[in-house]
């Protein structure tokens, strides 16, 4: 079974101030010029379906600059989904029934995006990457986010008493309580991290040589204190180290995912367009992986196309993505005239909508 977006109504949402769309099943191709608002339609999109934008966590730069608050409205798998946005709160809505928590809406519904600030995955900072991790996982594992919001309340809390302390005497019964608390979850969290890799390496290989073309080695290989047989002694023993430092330097707060390509970083020696087939296999083995763990097909959301692929690896990757039978898949993109030769030339079904 697949995950439907039947409609969507935006307003005041960057520069859209109203606008009203209804989607297909299979592909859907939302075309226009540079300036058009695809990106934030797509945005949009995201945000009804997880709550979380690909390109900011800051609600207010999605502000409409003339408004000052936004709503999406959705029709959901046969499910009425409202968020409203204004003066620094947001409320969600299914069926006219307001949700209580994020973490009871989180996991309902289900998506990937690939866009082009995914490079970043592969380029930017180890936060970055642990956070394409928690976003994933969460979807899957509902245990997970209650872990990873646990551990973080107890790190903020060790953190800020770390910071307190100037040269007074630590209460050191009140640390092992903080430390016990990030062992026993940073364990649980570390481990739901190793697993997620260990699922989807397989799908994400089989996905690289296939867009690709190219049968190249690619690896991931996850880094984490808490995977460690000494963490808890270690934690233990760098209390000293943390107390100086005003905050805590172990934990799964620090973990590290390293991405290879032919044996080397990724990062380092791979080149554009390796980097981009890596981010590419990678979030499609996401898919993969959703789908084989919710028994839902999740929406997948493709940003600028143009940035993407060229031409000859845009018609393979648009073959390669009808194997994925029964999705929604939503893309953007500049090439009007170049995506419906496509989609005839594979005989596809596309639902045009322009901007």
């Amino acid at each position: 079974m697949a995950l439907r977006l039947e409609n969507i109504k935006v307003q005041n949402f960057r520069n859209h101030k109203d606008i009203v769309l209804s989607f297909s099943d299979g592909f859907n191709t939302i075309v226009g010029n540079n300036g058009a608002g695809k990106t934030s339609l797509l945005e949009a999109i995201s945000y009804l379906l997880l709550t979380k934008s690909f390109l900011t966590s800051s609600e207010k730069t999605m502000l409409n600059v003339e408004a000052d608050f936004f709503l999406l409205e959705a029709g959901i798998d046969e499910k009425k989904v409202r968020i409203a946005y204004q003066e620094g709160k947001k409320q969600i809505f299914v069926n006219e029934e307001k949700i209580q928590k994020l973490s009871d809406y989180y996991g309902l519904f289900n998506a990937v995006w690939i866009c082009p600030n995914d490079i970043d995955l592969i380029q930017g900072n180890s936060e970055g990457r642990r956070k394409f991790l928690d976003r994933h996982i969460a979807q899957i594992n509902e245990q997970y986010l209650m872990d990873l919001l646990g551990y973080k309340k107890y790190l903020q809390r060790r953190n800020a008493y770390l910071k307190s302390l100037g040269n007074s005497t630590p209460d050191h019964n009140l640390l092992d309580i903080y430390d016990e608390k990030l062992i026993y979850l940073g364990s649980k969290i570390a481990k739901s991290r190793q697993v997620f890799i260990n699922d989807l390496i397989d799908s994400f290989r089989k996905n690289y040589k296939k867009i690709s073309e190219i049968d190249e080695q690619v690896n991931i290989i996850y880094e984490s204190q808490a995977l460690k047989d000494s963490f808890s002694n270690n934690l233990k023993q760098n209390r000293f180290s943390d107390i100086a430092a005003k905050r805590t330097l172990l934990g799964v707060h620090k973990d590290e995912v390293i991405f290879y390509t032919l044996g080397m970083h990724t990062k380092i020696q791979a080149s554009q367009g390796q980097i981009k087939n890596f981010v590419v296999a990678l979030k499609c083995a996401v898919f993969q992986l959703i789908m084989k763990k919710k028994k839902q097909m999740p929406i997948l959301l493709i940003d600028d196309l143009n940035d993407r692929l060229d031409l000859f690896r845009l018609k393979n990757f648009i073959a390669y993505l009808s194997n994925f039978q029964d999705a929604q898949i939503i893309i953007t993109d500049t090439r009007e005239e170049t995506l419906s030769e496509i989609f005839s030339s594979l005989k596809l079904q596309n639902k045009l909508i322009r901007l």
